[in-house]
């Protein structure tokens, strides 16, 4: 384009002038997929595009433009201008796999201009239209086989039989509507279909729910955080009435985030189905076609296929292909492909990251693992978990090292089939086995390896029995399993083996060429630390390898060797490889990054595909002896026995009954407010231990405790397997073992430490004095005794906005006050100072005085202790004329006036949260100890020696 202009300002010089310019326009076109025919775009619309928007100013004096009046007419406002044109004309064509576009403009070898960005601000205003039943929600909840069954019922009293309600739902994507254009039901039955949804029993949906516990305790917020992201308007639509809708939507805790909802019932007076126009009547009133584009989410093909043909986009959801709800939401915000694209394949993934892993372990840790090989007096027996497709396999068979028996195990049974097939393409050939299994198991021999067996397995690698293995391998593995169940299965598996855990992922992830973000789209860095942080909550992963190795050490298990395997996947040498790894950072940002622009992080990235750097380790070393042989016969357990007095005791070992598990221990905590009291003798035996859960009167000989966290080992009848190996929490005595509802437990996130869970009713108690105490912004706080509850509650405090002072007569606790947040910490003797709010939290009466003394006229005294004595106090006139609030806080229930708003399940989300960000085990763990040590422990604590301390098992 040969333009003429001028510029104001004294910094352009000669160019204030009039003067003429000519420019060279480029247009680069991004996406992330090719069209069916194998092109990003016809170059004959590219080209278009281009000349529309810059042949308006060929031979054009720039000044005489109203778009650009008072404004200098750089290269760079140019260029924004032109790429405004092209992208609204891409927008006209419906061009949206066009993600992302670059307009240059080069005036001459020294002076070119370029503005980029994401196309997809052009486009109408989206729509995201919902299905509910079999969409929002998994099938196997049952929730629609109770729809079926209902409608079924329904129908035979209008004569029509189970086959027939079927072939409807065939031939009309709607049972409604088939009975209606093809049965002609009156109106009356019309309304008797639709009641036939009443009694549905929803209670599914709200276990389903939970992202911490299987057991209902914490929301989804998985679910709600997914439709949260979203961030144009939400509409559900379903064939199902109004009322069923509102009450899933209630169940699941979405209703928020829904605009507006579509049904047969309140769409149009003819109760129209989604394969009827008339259904989409009140959706055009409320969003016009002129301004806003629809999207369906639905798993019938029949309904997406209709909607299509009023120019609505379609998205297929199928739970049975592992396409959920999280996929298609994903795939909506274009943060992930459609399948129609590009389909996930995890074997096809493994297959393609195992020929990386290959090439990269560490060659130290390997020749270390070689030479233990070569050293065994016998051929070696070696045992690998999680085996996948069988690569580890196939490189031990190339090796040369001298090898006999080779067991693999794989759970997958897809998975387990490529291995076979591996083994087979190696020259395996299969034999028969020694005896039948309760498993599938493949036996292969290599006539050009006689020394060498190869054994498939298709199974849990818990199940694995016990045998006399020289090396257990696990690749890429590690990481999945939180280490304490790792190692304890594995002692137990195979006692003192050595082991080998190639490639395991460090928690380290980047791109180079690195991009640094913008103000509206993310950095690289910030992307791979939400997607890590994606692994540890949502996925479960264990990425803190300090943590690995301190486990490995407590259990007794020895580390020989480590070294970095890092890993680099360039997408043109291994794309599968590359997109996948795309396509799972896309599931686990999209809804962690709403306040930016994902979507065009994941655009720029596909379009200039740098490598993907994952840094891993290989370790080497050396399994701990078993920890089950004992404990199968007896377990250990402490109890209170008499004042100042607890011993140890063993008692044969229990088999969880109906609805039980067994917990093996990994920690427990003492608690230095109850079971100081317990410990003292200093209870009434007239009350009962707990409101919740214990109705027991107090009195030794005791078993007490209430904060032990362990691994789940054995099921008992109707509980599901999904629960074997989780770390949870659950209110229990200290014991090596301990048999409990399967109800009762608290899973542990996999972000926060057996060390930090223990803590979990101390800090709920410390919660709960806090919204006891309700303080407002600016107030003044006082806290009375710095023991364990005492410092959590600074440590709560110091996140409302009230200025927070302490008391204690132990310096170090005042210290550590300070530490966590108080604004001065004092001795007790330097209460002088009134208080909007004042705290006891010290067990001490004679605190009790103190904090009554120092509370302004009408201010708030909360008294969270229980003294387990008589406690006399000076309530004379002053204290009469006060006008004091007095709180009396315990944790056991929510207060009554918080009731409407707080349930325990919300309160313990809260104290996860709280858990993960302070971490109490760093600064308040005194020590830990064996549980044998239990006498020395508690003494430590009543002789004020101690914090808090941990007895590990």
């Amino acid at each position: 384009a040969m333009v003429g202009h001028s510029f104001t300002g004294e910094e352009f010089g000669p160019s204030q002038r009039h003067h003429g310019a000519t420019f060279v326009v480029d247009a680069v076109f991004f996406g992330a997929d090719l069209d069916s025919t194998q092109c990003l775009i016809d170059v004959v619309l590219a080209e278009e595009a281009l000349r529309s928007a810059v042949g308006p100013l060929h031979y054009q004096d720039l000044d005489t433009f109203q778009r650009w009046k008072g404004v200098n007419t750089t290269m760079e406002t140019v260029a924004r201008a032109i790429w405004d044109d092209v992208a609204t004309l891409l927008q006209a064509r419906h061009e949206k796999h066009i993600k992302f576009l670059r307009i240059e403009i080069k005036e001459s070898d020294i002076a070119s201009a370029y503005f980029e960005g994401p196309t997809l601000s052009y486009l109408k205003e989206q729509v995201l239209l919902l299905d509910i039943d079999g969409c929002l929600y998994n099938p196997a909840t049952g929730i629609e086989a109770q729809i079926v069954k209902k409608i079924e019922t329904v129908c035979e009293t209008f004569g029509v039989d189970v086959e027939l309600v079927e072939k409807l739902y065939r031939d009309y994507g709607s049972t409604y509507e088939g009975l209606v254009k093809q049965i002609k039901i009156n109106d009356l039955q019309k309304a008797q279909f639709y009641e036939g949804y009443r009694g549905i029993d929803y209670s599914a949906l709200s276990a389903s729910s939970s992202s911490l516990t299987p057991s209902g305790m914490s929301p989804n917020l998985n679910l709600q955080q997914l439709l949260e992201s979203v961030s144009c308007s939400i509409v559900v639509v379903s064939n199902s009435p109004s009322f069923h809708v509102e009450q899933v939507l209630c169940s699941l805790g979405v209703s928020h985030v829904v605009a507006h909802t579509i049904t047969p019932d309140n769409s149009h007076s003819s109760f129209p189905c989604k394969t009827n126009p008339l259904f989409y009547a009140s959706l055009y009133e409320k969003y016009s076609p002129e301004y806003f584009s629809f999207t369906l989410v639905d798993d019938s093909l029949r309904n997406l296929e209709f909607a299509k043909s009023l120019g609505i986009e379609g998205i297929h959801l199928d739970y049975s292909n592992k396409f959920t709800v999280s996929h298609a939401l994903a795939a909506f915000l274009d943060v992930i492909p459609l399948p129609a694209v590009w389909r996930f394949s995890f074997e096809k993934y493994l297959e393609a990251m195992n020929e990386l892993y290959s090439q990269v372990l560490n060659i130290d840790t390997f020749s270390q693992v070689t030479s233990f090989l070569k050293s065994t007096a016998s051929p070696p027996h070696i045992l690998e978990i999680g085996a996948g497709v069988g690569v580890q396999c196939e490189r031990m068979l190339n090796s040369g090292i001298p090898l006999g028996h080779y067991v693999a195990v794989e759970r997958e049974a897809s998975l387990f089939e490529r291995m076979v097939l591996r083994v087979q393409e190696l020259g395996g050939v299969e034999t028969p086995l020694p005896e039948q299994s309760s498993f599938i198991s493949k036996r292969f021999t290599l006539p050009e390896r006689p020394d060498f067996v190869v054994e498939l397995r298709c199974m849990d690698f818990f199940e694995t029995p016990l045998d006399s293995f020289d090396l257990v391998i696990a690749s890429s593995f590690s990481d999945l399993v939180h280490p304490v169940t790792l190692f304890n299965a594995l002692s137990a598996i195979a006692p003192e083996a050595h082991f080998y855990f190639p490639i395991t992922f460090a928690g380290t992830t980047a791109m180079s060429p690195a991009f640094e973000g913008t103000d509206s789209i993310p950095s690289d860095s910030h992307v791979f630390d939400e997607y890590h942080q994606s692994l540890i909550e949502v996925q479960g992963q264990h990425l803190d390898l300090g943590f690995f190795e301190s486990v490995l050490e407590e259990k007794g298990g020895k580390l020989l060797s480590k070294g970095s395997s890092q890993v680099v996947v360039n997408a043109p040498k291994h794309l599968e490889g590359w997109r996948s790894m795309m396509y799972f950072v896309g599931l686990g940002v999209q809804a962690r990054l709403s306040n930016l622009d994902f979507p065009a992080w994941i655009s720029h990235r596909m379009s200039h595909k740098p490598d993907i750097i994952i840094d891993n380790v290989d370790y080497f070393g050396q399994l701990p002896k078993s920890s089950v042989e004992v404990a199968v016969e007896t377990l250990s357990y402490l109890e209170f026995v008499g004042p100042s007095q607890v011993v140890v005791k063993t008692e044969e070992f229990p088999h969880p009954g109906r609805g039980e598990v067994l917990v093996r221990a990994v920690a427990s905590l003492i608690s230095s407010g109850t079971e100081l009291k317990v410990f003292k003798g200093l209870f009434d035996t007239s009350e009962p231990i707990d409101e919740v859960f214990e109705k027991k009167k107090w009195g030794y000989p005791l078993r007490y405790g209430y904060s032990l966290v362990g691994i789940v080992e054995s099921l008992g009848a109707n509980v599901s397997e999904e629960w074997k190996g989780k770390v949870v929490f659950t209110f229990s005595p200290h014991s090596s073992c301990v048999v409990v509802p399967v109800e009762s437990l608290l899973v542990v996130p996999s972000a926060i430490r057996p060390a930090d869970a223990v803590y979990l009713p101390s800090l709920e108690t410390a919660l709960h004095l806090v919204h006891d105490a309700h303080p407002r912004l600016g107030e003044e706080v006082a806290v009375f005794g710095q023991g364990l509850i005492g410092l959590l509650v600074v440590a709560l405090l110091s996140q409302t906005g009230a200025r927070v002072t302490t008391f204690d007569p132990i310096a170090a606790r005042r210290s550590l006050s300070v530490k966590l947040g108080a604004d001065a910490s004092l001795p007790p003797s330097q209460s002088t100072k009134k208080f909007d709010i004042v705290m006891e939290v010290s067990g001490n009466p004679k605190a009790l005085q103190s904090a009554i003394d120092s509370a302004v006229y009408g201010g708030r005294l909360v008294v969270g202790s229980w003294y387990g004595q008589e406690v006399r106090l000076n309530l004379g006139l002053s204290f009469h004329r006060s006008h004091l609030e007095l709180v009396i806080s315990q944790v056991s229930r929510i207060s009554a006036n918080q009731t409407d708003r707080w349930t325990k399940e919300r309160r313990f989300g809260v104290v996860w949260q709280q858990l993960k960000q302070l971490r109490p085990s760093v600064l308040m763990t005194t020590s830990r100890h064996p549980l044998e040590e239990g006498q020395k422990a508690f003494e430590a604590i009543a002789h004020g020696e101690a914090m808090a301390i941990e007895f590990r098992y």
